[in-house]
């Protein structure tokens, strides 16, 4: 894992790159979490397991949140935070370690997913887990499957 700070049109946002090993230039999917969360917690797990998959991961801080400067602090604003979205698109298509013409974003939990739904229509969406009674069934299996046929690999 590569942390690093990327630079990008909203400003600087701290983030995380794992890079799967023995693959040059992967795809590359953008994990955000939870409503309040940072990089560092939910979305590293799938990271994690994505880039164990062959997908480079990204987490990161949006503005405002863990070590990603702002002058306002851990606002909670669903279009800020597509915008920052965004921004990590446009700065990960720049990248040597990556394919930055295969870029997509897997939103974590549904409140992110349904708030940055219509404003991400353009980019890769995958729905978060099924909830059952008492506990989560993670179906990552058929989001990389998903993912493998988005990508064609």
């Amino acid at each position: 894992m590569k942390s690093f700070t990327l630079n990008t049109t909203v400003g600087p946002l701290a983030a995380n790159l794992y890079l799967p090993e023995n693959k040059e230039n992967p795809p590359v999917v953008i994990v955000t979490g939870a409503w309040t969360t940072v990089k560092e917690q939910m979305p590293a797990v799938y990271a994690k397991v994505l880039a164990d998959l062959g997908f480079a991961t990204l987490t990161f801080d949006f503005r405002g949140w863990g070590k990603s400067p702002d002058s306002v602090k851990y606002l909670e604003d669903p279009v800020r935070k597509t915008e920052d979205i965004k921004a990590v698109i446009d700065a990960l298509a720049d990248r040597d370690d990556v394919d930055g013409s295969k870029i997509s974003v897997w939103a974590c939990a549904r409140p992110r997913a349904i708030c940055l739904m219509r404003p991400l229509a353009t980019i890769e969406y995958w729905p978060s887990p099924q909830w059952l009674p008492g506990f989560i069934t993670p179906n990552w299996l058929m989001r990389f499957m998903v993912v493998q046929k988005a990508f064609k690999i």
